[in-house]
């Protein structure tokens, strides 16, 4: 989301507008966030970080044009 928010164009202006980015949330949410089971999801707390980025970095560079900021 914040990728989107922050993002411009060529003459500075922002890309997307804060009501642009929901519709992108209720689409991929779930590709980003999956849900699990509650026993998995205590297994996988002790093993690290849930959410990498990497899929959400994907779904936004493919549906916006915006690449990688850093």
């Amino acid at each position: 989301m914040l990728s989107m928010l922050t993002a411009s164009d060529n003459r500075g202006r922002p890309l997307y507008q804060a009501n642009d980015v929901i519709p992108f949330q209720l689409k991929h949410g779930p590709k980003i966030f999956p849900q699990s089971h509650e026993i998995t999801q205590k297994v996988k707390g002790l093993m690290g970080p849930e959410y990498g980025g990497q899929v959400s970095e994907i779904l936004t560079s493919r549906d916006t044009g915006i690449s990688k900021t850093s």
